[in-house]
């Protein structure tokens, strides 16, 4: 505990400063498998965070897994550089998260890739990105057995083949996310020529092995697959509100062939799987909206540090999270800035 009384601010500084030094100092440089550890420094800071984190949330029956971007500008060779997210350079961690409570994470380098993770024969093929979201997804069924989940992958390039995302659904999780045809076991006739020319809304799609496959042109062509949701059916479609794409679009001309003269937005009839994936893909990015609301992040050129503050964050964000659920503050509004305050 830290006294302040009678105390010079010098020694007041000393005892704060102590408590970065989160990990013992024969903390191993190296894991089992030769690459380094290079957020050694913080694991204990991460197991704590990774274990409360699932015992204070059971997940809902929709969860995403996305990247999370922790802003870092110093040198280091595990950053990661982005230039089209909003913290275009930084540490890059996987998140799996509810709505924009985050409920597991797992590190990743841009020298060494993602942590070691265990996975099973039939999975040594896929990359380590996809290793690591079976991994998360394999914990979240084994933490959970008996409900069933929805999740929405948000990582492109990850599917290599159809048979690995279908055993996912033999475990009761269902799986839905971007990917891209160059895979192994995609189906040919949703194939096009890279550089063919598709008309607004063109989709063409195939079923195989109990995974739907989907090809649909918005202002860029999108790829995606699902366990979840039907190709055809009434229940495949559903009407939504969609913007005119921008005019520097690469899509803006073959919009016009839907919308009328001056006609910025119209109700069209979208894919169920389209739907689904946009009001879903957004949770670890909602976390991470949060979190600049109010940073509390120090310029620092340690590598450290930027893991520590944002260790911090994640934890007051689901600390608000839980608060605002509790029956007690359902009926009013818990502001955001006021459980900061009263957190410090």
């Amino acid at each position: 505990m830290i006294t302040t009384s009678c105390q010079p601010w010098q020694d007041l500084l000393q005892e704060i400063c102590c408590f970065f030094h989160v990990s013992p100092y024969n903390s191993p440089t190296e894991t089992p498998e030769g690459l380094p550890c290079w957020h050694s420094e913080v694991d204990i800071l991460l197991e704590q965070l990774q274990f409360f984190l699932q015992q204070y949330q059971v997940p809902g029956s929709n969860v995403t897994i996305d990247e999370a971007m922790i802003l870092f500008t110093g040198r280091s060779i595990h950053i990661t550089k982005m230039p089209n997210k909003p913290i275009s350079q930084g540490y890059k961690f996987c998140c799996m998260a509810k709505n924009d409570y985050v409920w597991e994470i797992h590190s990743s380098s841009n020298a060494v890739g993602g942590d070691p993770v265990a996975v099973e024969t039939h999975l040594l093929q896929l990359t380590a990105t996809g290793k690591m979201v079976h991994h998360m997804i394999r914990r979240l069924h084994q933490r959970h057995r008996k409900l069933s989940f929805n999740v929405y992958i948000v990582y492109g390039q990850l599917y290599h083949n159809t048979s690995s995302v279908g055993r996912a659904s033999s475990d009761g999780i269902g799986a839905c996310g971007i990917c891209r045809q160059q895979f192994r076991g995609f189906p040919k006739e949703v194939k096009v020529a890279k550089n063919a020319k598709l008309t607004y809304h063109f989709q063409s799609g195939a079923v195989n092995d109990g995974v739907a496959t989907l090809r649909w042109m918005d202002s860029l062509p999108v790829t995606m697959m699902s366990t979840i949701h039907p190709l055809s059916g009434e229940d495949s479609l559903v009407l939504r509100m969609r913007n005119h794409p921008g005019n520097k679009s690469t899509n803006a001309c073959g919009a016009n062939c839907t919308f009328l003269p001056g006609e910025r937005q119209k109700e069209i009839n979208i894919r169920v799987i389209v739907d689904a994936y946009n009001q879903r893909k957004v949770g670890v990015d909602v976390a991470d909206q949060y979190l600049s609301y109010f940073d509390t992040q120090l310029i620092s050129r340690c590598n450290r540090y930027p893991l520590f503050y944002w260790i911090l964050e994640t934890a007051l964000i689901n600390s608000l999270i839980i608060y605002r659920d509790l029956p007690a503050n359902k009926e009013h509004t818990v502001d955001h800035f006021d459980f900061r305050l009263h957190c410090a």
